[in-house]
């Protein structure tokens, strides 16, 4: 992403940025043990931030794997140029697999183009 690593780890724990590229009604308590929820379902526990380098959190959707772990590692290439790596741990099966793969793909694009642009990508 043509961005830094830390204007990409802030857009996972604003609730402003997340609603612009991710989800609706996004409630953050961006500290370790502080929880965050959406709209979509999505709720969980952070369990690591290292500002601008790790952010792990916990994931309970009932409907897309609950109880899994989200890694991801923002590695800053210069001052505005930033790969993210995300892990998502602990699924169940190869379906859960296939399924979070393509919602992680959709997310980490409507977040670059969120960053780049301003704009996000609708999800289907």
């Amino acid at each position: 992403m043509k961005v830094s690593a830390e204007k990409a780890f802030n857009a996972w724990l604003d609730p402003l940025q997340l609603n612009k590229w991710f989800t609706s009604s996004a409630k953050v308590n961006p500290s370790v043990g502080g929880s965050f929820t959406n709209e979509d379902g999505d709720s969980g526990e952070y369990l690591v931030i290292e500002r601008s380098r790790v952010l792990s959190f916990s994931w309970n959707n009932q409907h897309h794997q609950p109880g899994s772990i989200v890694l991801l590692n923002f590695n800053a290439k210069g001052s505005e140029l930033t790969n993210i790596v995300l892990t998502h741990k602990n699924l169940a099966n190869d379906k859960e697999v296939v399924d979070l793969t393509k919602g992680w793909e959709w997310a980490i694009s409507s977040l670059k183009s969120f960053l780049e642009t301003g704009t996000g990508i609708a999800s289907d």
